[in-house]
């Protein structure tokens, strides 16, 4: 009659593994049909789907339109209630949301300068200067960590500032902007110590061995569905040549973060003995290759 229920915090920075959702969502309702696809939010059958309410597709029309989380997930997610209802949301962490998940969030981080481009191409539209754009987001994952931006999101809000700069060509002096610009570097060892109370993080770069470790490090059925990409992003400028232009240009609060995050990665899965051929047997019909 006893029920495990999962209670889970899912930090999801910007441009970082939004398929992620599917393996929580699965691992947290193991009734969810197999071929539950996120974000897919089709009606009739989990195919991909150009119909979703709003025009978009991301995890919040998996978790509203198709799996609620009123009925798939109640109690499971972190959300801000009563508004908040998609637990993919990309939210900063306040103090009052990290108290009561402390040891129950859970993360996929992406190297810096690949988010960064990734951001620029999805947010400006590969518009401007990527090292303004850099001005105006960088320690993204740093200020989100520690909870101490108090803008909504710090991409997108920053973005818009950013876009704003273009229309206007002239500095902006409003609060957000202020943020945008604000360095990161105070914010860093409040979100490292948060970060290494994590549950569990994986790599955008290693994400088929992230999935695999998740279901090593907390059981559920390993699905194909999981190793979908299901938000390729849009290509506007050249990534190599915007790589390139960055490569002076260090992020580095979130550099930091990320090393951290990639230690504690590649621990566990020393740590578990993860490897091909075992994560060849537990998610059939992947591909895994241990890099060198």
């Amino acid at each position: 009659m006893h029920k495990c229920i999962a209670h889970i915090a899912w930090f999801h920075p910007m441009k970082a593994g939004s398929t992620f959702g599917a393996t929580l969502a699965h691992f947290s309702n193991g009734s969810l049909p197999a071929t539950a696809r996120m974000p897919s939010c089709g009606y009739i059958d989990d195919s991909f789907d150009d119909a979703c309410p709003g025009g978009d597709q991301g995890p919040g029309e998996f978790f509203v339109h198709k799996y609620p989380i009123e009925t798939w997930f109640q109690g499971v997610f972190w959300v801000r209630e009563p508004a908040d209802y998609d637990p993919g949301n990309h939210r900063v962490i306040r103090d009052s949301d990290f108290e009561p998940f402390q040891h129950s969030f859970v993360g996929i981080f992406r190297l810096p300068e690949e988010r960064m481009v990734s951001a620029f191409n999805h947010f400006a539209e590969g518009k401007g200067d990527i090292l303004k754009f850099r001005q105006y987001t960088r320690g993204t994952v740093t200020k989100m960590l520690a909870g101490s931006s108090p803008i909504g999101t710090p991409v997108v809000d920053c973005s818009f500032a950013y876009q704003e700069l273009l229309a206007n060509t002239t500095e902006c002096n409003d609060a957000t902007c202020r943020e945008c610009l604000r360095t990161p570097e105070t914010d860093l060892p409040k979100a490292l110590e948060r970060l290494k109370s994590f549950a569990f993080v994986g790599l955008t770069e290693h994400f088929a061995f992230s999935v695999c470790l998740w279901h090593v490090m907390f059981g559920g059925d390993c699905l194909p569905v999981e190793f979908e990409n299901m938000r390729k992003g849009v290509e506007h400028t050249n990534t190599a040549m915007l790589l390139d232009q960055l490569k002076d240009h260090e992020d580095h609060s979130d550099n930091v973060v990320y090393q951290t995050a990639s230690d504690m990665f590649w621990s566990n899965i020393a740590a578990y003995d993860v490897d091909a051929a075992k994560c060849s047997a537990l998610c059939p019909g992947s591909e895994f290759e241990m890099p060198a």
